[in-house]
């Protein structure tokens, strides 16, 4: 009924659930061809996701990474 050649609604937009402010959607990524992978979309890294794993890459050991934290210098963990 006049929409002969357009994508449908479902293959347009996606949804996918962000662990802080819920459900989320979205234009899927445009043009699709097919060697494009389906791959989940997940939300970035929230403040500090990382924070951890950062500083031990950078060479800080466990107990001064430990104590950065306690002082406020540096956020470690998802925060809500």
């Amino acid at each position: 009924k006049g929409t002969a050649g357009w994508p449908a609604v479902d293959e347009t937009l996606i949804e996918y659930d962000h662990p802080l402010i819920g459900p989320i959607r979205q234009p899927r990524a445009i043009p699709q061809f097919p060697s494009m992978s389906s791959a989940e979309l997940v939300p970035a890294p929230g403040l500090g996701d990382d924070s951890k794993e950062i500083l031990s890459e950078l060479g800080l050991d466990g107990s001064t990474i430990d104590e950065l934290i306690a002082n406020g210098t540096v956020v470690a963990g998802r925060t809500t």
